[in-house]
């Protein structure tokens, strides 16, 4: 029976530093898959010239369907025209997708912030508005990109001997 519940233990331990090192390849997918939105986002806004709402509309068909699905609704939302600002959009469709999107709270709190000043801005500020955004972006990506490989194993190895440690203590 002991070694049962030892067997259980270390495969627990194991599937949590393997989870965890899945959430870091997830979040620098999520990362980049936000960068590309928004570069579709800048040359809707800045090179085709359309209306916010199209250029979050035309954006959310071209990424993947998590952050798609979120462009889309904001547009939608637009659309409606019943009177509630981009900001007040922007937050309540963030608040019904972030948590699967894979993002770290600074990263969200990020694109609230973008998102909260993209609408009211004339097209140069709109500009640089994005490309603002487009470097953070990029930081951030570089950096869990530099990471990703280390933070893999470290936390792959660490949920093996730890759940090792676990047994030993137990037995």
């Amino acid at each position: 029976m002991k070694w049962f519940g030892a067997i259980l233990v270390l495969t627990a331990c194991t599937g949590f530093g393997l989870a965890f090192a899945d959430y870091q390849k997830r979040r620098l997918k999520a990362v980049q898959m936000l960068k590309k939105a928004i570069v579709l986002l800048r040359v809707q806004i800045l090179y085709a010239n359309a209306p916010l709402a199209e250029a979050l509309w035309e954006t959310g068909n071209r990424v993947e369907e998590k952050t798609g699905s979120f462009f889309r609704a904001v547009s939608d939302r637009l659309e409606e025209g019943d009177g509630v600002s981009l900001k007040e959009i922007w937050e309540e469709e963030l608040g019904k997708v972030q948590e699967s999107w894979s993002l770290e709270k600074t990263e969200l709190e990020d694109f609230r912030q973008f998102g909260g000043e993209l609408g009211y801005l004339d097209l140069a500020m709109q500009e640089k508005t994005l490309n603002l955004y487009l470097e953070r972006l990029e930081m951030t990506e570089n950096l869990l990109q530099r990471g990703l490989d280390a933070k893999v194993k470290l936390s792959a190895s660490l949920g093996v001997l730890s759940g090792i440690f676990l047994v030993i203590i137990l037995i």
